[in-house]
Parts: C-alpha cells; sequence; structure tokens
C-alpha cells in the first residue's frame, strides 16, 4: 500500500458519523389486555377427576396434564389459557381423563 492508500483509510474511518440506534417503540394492542383469570382451580381439577379415580391417580393425572401444558402448580385460579391448555392435555390423555378434560373445557369456552 501506499502512503496515500493508508492515508485515505484512517481518514474514511475518522468521518463516519456516530449512527444513532433506532428507539424501539412497543405498543401494546387493544386485544392484548392481561389474561383475566376464570374461576377454575386445581382442586376443580382434581375434585372432578377423584370422582372417576382414586385421588392418587387423579393428582399423577393433572400434574402431568400440567406438565405437558407448561403450567405450574398454583394456589389460585387460573388463567383462562392455562385452563385451556390444561384440559387439551387432559383430552389428550384419554379414558377418564377425556371426560373432565372436555367438560371443564365446555365450561370455559362457553
Amino acid at each position: 500500500m501506499t502512503s496515500k492508500t493508508k492515508d485515505k483509510s484512517k481518514t474514511s474511518r475518522a468521518k463516519k458519523p456516530k449512527e444513532s440506534k433506532p428507539q424501539i417503540e412497543v405498543a401494546v394492542l387493544e386485544s392484548e389486555q392481561p389474561q383475566a383469570r376464570i374461576r377454575v382451580k386445581q382442586e376443580d381439577f382434581i375434585r372432578r377427576l377423584a370422582e372417576k379415580l382414586t385421588h392418587f391417580d387423579a393428582n399423577m393425572i393433572l400434574e402431568a396434564a400440567m406438565l405437558s401444558a407448561g403450567v405450574g402448580r398454583q394456589e389460585g385460579f387460573f388463567k383462562k389459557d392455562e385452563a385451556k391448555e390444561i384440559c387439551l392435555a387432559l383430552i389428550k390423555r384419554g379414558g377418564p381423563a377425556y371426560a373432565v378434560g372436555a367438560g371443564i373445557y365446555r365450561e370455559v369456552v362457553g
């Protein structure tokens, strides 16, 4: 390289203006409001499953359904989407869990 090309490369770096990062704005749509809780608790699922199964089996089936739905144990009411996911996991399991999941799903959706 010649001294002229070295000088140009140094000056071209120095002349670049600092680029400002674009600011990101987060807009919340009206339809994306926080999910309301519905009147379904974990105990409601267990009670309905225990009508058809032993209490131990009801706990095991519900625990497996909650894990596959990605919902953790909680004391309060479920969000509508969480309850739907648990119901779908119970329906997928079949047998008595199908009947319980389908019944609660109808209540949640309808």
